[in-house]
């Protein structure tokens, strides 16, 4: 009688358990962050380009065009109101890709595609796709990159609105500094 109840205590212990198990084995999100640019860069105003024709939604370029002013504008950049009247001119881009390889971009005669690597034990049915942002500052006077900052993950989904945000800040993070090329990880 006794071992019974223990065996359901035991039962609904392990049921409850099991999904805080497999959610703690879930693997970060891996990333990477690629910045070059002037050092200490005196952005003063922008106006900000996209390709239109290019990229998706409406409302995802509306979005990544929101979040760049609020990060401009946190280091003292003013929006133009045209073309003509911005010292620089900032244009980003996004695209979501198949993941399962990697092009690695060496120089234009010696790029190559590397195998993509799985995201974890649990993730094992998911087709990978790798999200990527490139934001470029351009001095409009003398067409010199003033900062460049490029954002890449790999999901399992083709959904680049949910990441946006978190693209941008990633391609941002080094705006007035550029450090180079990174990894980078975060919870899911």
């Amino acid at each position: 009688m006794m071992g019974k109840y223990y065996m359901k205590i035991f039962n609904m212990i392990f049921c409850l358990s099991l999904p805080l198990a497999i959610g703690g084995c879930t693997p970060p999100i891996m990333g990477e962050v690629n910045s070059a640019g002037i050092q200490q860069a005196k952005f003063t105003s922008y106006f900000i380009l996209d390709d239109a024709d290019e990229l998706g939604s409406l409302q995802i370029r509306q979005k990544t065009a929101q979040h760049i002013h609020e990060l401009m504008q946190d280091k003292g950049a003013a929006p133009a109101e045209n073309l003509q009247d911005a010292a620089q001119i900032v244009h980003y881009s996004y695209s979501v890709r198949p993941g399962q390889y990697n092009i690695v971009h060496q120089d234009a005669a010696n790029s190559r595609a590397t195998k993509g690597r799985k995201l974890g034990l649990f993730d094992k049915k998911c087709e990978f796709y790798q999200h990527r942002l490139i934001i470029e500052i351009i001095d409009q006077k003398n067409g010199e990159l003033q900062y460049r900052g490029e954002a890449s993950e790999q999901h399992c989904d083709d959904n680049i609105e949910k990441n946006i945000t978190i693209l941008t800040n990633m391609a941002m993070s080094d705006f007035g500094a550029p450090k180079g090329k990174r990894i980078s990880s975060r919870k899911k």
